[in-house]
């Protein structure tokens, strides 16, 4: 479920094919790597690389 409190930094998103990675945050995961198609269905947490409230802030995201 998407949160509606979602929070994200657009300075790192990269975009492979249709689908954009970007890190993103919420009350519940604090901010971890997210991943969307453009739409509400489409956008979800790809991983909760750091269980908790810690998060593991996911930064310099590039395509290789």
């Amino acid at each position: 479920m998407l949160s509606s409190f979602l929070y994200y930094f657009n300075n790192y998103t990269v975009v492979i094919g249709n689908m954009a990675y970007f890190e993103a945050g919420d009350f519940e995961h604090c901010y971890e790597l997210w991943k969307s198609d453009g739409t509400l269905a489409g956008t979800k947490m790809l991983k909760d690389i750091n269980p908790g409230f810690n998060g593991s802030y996911p930064y310099s995201l590039f395509v290789y």
